[in-house]
């Protein structure tokens, strides 16, 4: 049940009790004034019952695209991932991603965007890196760094999608590549 939903049932039931409460007074307290605060009330409690329905709904739709955004980036970001995208759909993939990426910048919360930007600050060092000779092994710490940066976005997703209470950790993503 969400946050919304638990309000809605709240307020219904508070406003149940509250009627039931006047409708159980002596008749001579019910006069028009005290009819009047209850259909007041009643009132109230319908529109705020529209609004948070209305609000809820939103909440559900910004959500619903978010998870299509964060869907659409990953499969988009296998061109960082050495050896997952095939050379034929190389270009194919880079523009979705200039796509997705855009895209995210107007959906994505700022911790997605933050963990985002870091991961391409990343690959932009890296890329002046390169251009002097590397050891194996620095080689090898970037590809690490790399994938630790790359969950740390997947985990951001996650927790932005509604999983805040996971027990998954960054060794349960494994990065296979055929």
């Amino acid at each position: 049940m969400t946050l919304g939903e638990i309000v809605i049932l709240l307020i219904l039931v508070v406003g149940y009790i509250i009627i039931s409460l006047i409708k159980k007074s002596p008749e001579h307290i019910l006069n028009r004034n005290l009819e009047k605060y209850r259909d007041e009330l009643t009132r109230n409690i319908e529109e705020l019952k529209k609004d948070l329905t209305l609000e809820i709904s939103e909440i559900e739709a910004r959500d619903e695209q978010k998870r299509i955004v964060y869907t659409n980036l990953i499969a988009s970001m296998s061109i960082f991932i050495g050896g997952r995208v095939h050379r034929q759909n190389y270009e194919t993939y880079v523009q979705n991603f200039y796509t997705n990426y855009d895209t995210a910048w107007l959906w994505a919360s700022d911790e997605v965007l933050k963990t985002l930007s870091n991961y391409m600050q990343f690959k932009i060092d890296v890329e002046f890196e390169k251009k002097s000779p590397m050891s194996a092994d620095r080689i090898e710490e970037l590809h690490q760094q790399e994938k630790d940066l790359f969950l740390k976005i997947i985990f951001e997703m996650r927790k932005d999608s509604g999983f805040t209470d996971t027990s998954i950790k960054k060794d349960d993503y494994k990065f296979i590549t055929f």
